[in-house]
């Protein structure tokens, strides 16, 4: 065999092997592809959600919105009604009896009087308690125009230093609010509110008061007032506190309920007011 002959096998062997280790190498490298879509594919697999599962998702959160979404035209104070389950006076006995409240003005309000005391006992006093009767004082004194007239009323005398609101639901909720000049120059401001329940509650009830100081800005509670209110009412099942509209006493109306012949039997008493303090009339 010549040497011309034996390269050019060599050659050709050569050739066939770079060949096949090509082939090789690409199958290799094919596998590695395919099995990494197979990875791809099952992680994705892995994390996708059930149709179900996302379907409930949603449903929970649309439940979500519904339940916190107002319509725009219910104001706050519609709103509060609407969810009102009773208790706030037992909550406004427990947290406000004896703490003091700090003035608060609203550009609404031209000068001390009944509705800058009513203002302040409901936005810097039981205002963190929710009772839907100062939520319609509040809107009687800063926005009149929106308060909702077919679930509010509020009567309002500047002149003689009163104001009332009830609210029309299916407990008969209301709040009094009156004030009485003091020689010393400063004024008490008085409170009854109340919530009517089919069976009568000591807590469905509570009188308040308030010595006004206009140097401090500073209404200072006077339980002694209270204090004496509910100790004469103790043998009775439920009182009401009319605060006087025109004149200056007190006018209370205590009951005895007969729960068989479903009545009650009423009582009066009279708050006279001597020009600083209250005394009952002989």
């Amino acid at each position: 065999m010549t040497r011309r002959k034996l390269k050019t096998m060599l050659l050709i062997v050569l050739s066939l092997l770079f060949t096949a280790c090509g082939k090789q190498q690409k199958a290799e490298n094919a596998a590695a592809d395919r099995g990494k879509e197979k990875t791809t594919i099952r992680n994705k697999k892995k994390n996708k959600k059930p149709k179900s599962a996302e379907t409930e998702e949603a449903q929970e959160v649309k439940a979500d919105e519904e339940q916190v979404t107002i319509p725009p035209s219910v104001n706050y104070a519609t709103a509060s009604l609407r969810d009102y389950e009773g208790g706030a006076i037992a909550n406004i006995r427990k947290s406000w009896r004896y703490r003091p409240i700090e003035e608060s003005w609203n550009q609404n309000i031209e000068s001390p009087g009944i509705e800058l005391f009513a203002y302040s006992f409901i936005s810097g006093g039981p205002s963190v308690i929710d009772f839907p009767p100062h939520r319609a004082i509040d809107y009687y004194i800063c926005e009149p125009e929106e308060l909702d007239t077919d679930h509010f009323s509020v009567n309002c005398s500047p002149k003689n230093g009163y104001i009332r609101s009830d609210a029309l639901t299916q407990f008969d909720l209301y709040s009094e609010m009156c004030y009485w000049k003091r020689p010393n120059g400063h004024c008490l401001f008085g409170v009854f509110l109340a919530e009517e329940h089919e069976i009568p509650s000591k807590n469905d009830q509570i009188t308040l008061f308030y010595d006004y100081d206009p140097d401090k800005k500073m209404m200072t509670p006077e339980p002694a007032i209270t204090d004496m209110i509910e100790q004469k009412m103790q043998p009775f099942d439920k009182y009401r506190a009319h605060m006087p509209e025109k004149g200056k006493d007190i006018r209370i109306s205590a009951y005895e309920v007969n729960y068989e012949e479903d009545s009650a039997e009423e009582t009066v008493f009279l708050l006279k007011w001597d020009g600083n303090a209250f005394k009952w009339a002989k």
